[in-house]
């Protein structure tokens, strides 16, 4: 039920990881959608809730 998105800290930087699955309501409208986005070279960021939305 819901996105799974981890950030996890490490000597040296941080491991993101993400689940691919993209819902609308009861429905799976996309099985591979990318959760995490590059904004900057060292600023990345996790989509969750409403914005999964965009993807259908």
């Amino acid at each position: 039920m819901g996105t799974t998105i981890i950030g996890v800290t490490c000597d040296g930087g941080v491991v993101l990881g993400a689940d691919s699955r993209t819902t609308t309501g009861p429905y799976v409208c996309s099985r591979a959608s990318d959760k995490i986005t590059k904004l900057t070279v060292n600023v990345y960021i996790c989509q969750s809730g409403s914005s999964e939305v965009w993807f259908c």
